[in-house]
């Protein structure tokens, strides 16, 4: 009985998961709502001074100057934004694409302030 119930669970998880690697831009939906201000602050608060950063051929942390961008990661680390990337598979995921870059950027002015390279 536990065996066909560890196995429903499993193909019910599975089948989620492929559901949202059918739709790219469900992973990036919570952008539409979020706060990059408070992120921000919320998270020196708790002493994370990461900046957020975009995954492509090299890392990407937007708002902060190229030039620092290396220094930035090293001294300070960069956390990943799941779902952004060098991929774009519609105009909807491009969208979303541009609202988190957005957030990023302002969400890493206020984290350049407090961590400095």
């Amino acid at each position: 009985m536990n065996r066909i119930f560890g196995t429903l669970l499993l193909a019910v998880t599975l089948n989620g998961c492929a559901s949202a690697m059918n739709d790219p831009a469900s992973g990036l939906q919570w952008v539409e709502t979020a706060n990059p201000v408070a992120d921000a602050q919320a998270a020196l608060a708790k002493g994370d001074f990461r900046f957020m950063g975009i995954a492509r051929r090299s890392t990407v942390i937007p708002g902060v100057d190229t030039d620092k961008m290396r220094q930035y990661e090293l001294h300070c680390g960069v956390k990943f934004i799941e779902g952004a990337g060098d991929t774009i598979r519609d105009q909807e995921q491009l969208r979303l694409m541009k609202r988190a870059f957005e957030y990023a950027g302002r969400y890493n002015q206020i984290i350049a302030g407090r961590c400095q390279p």
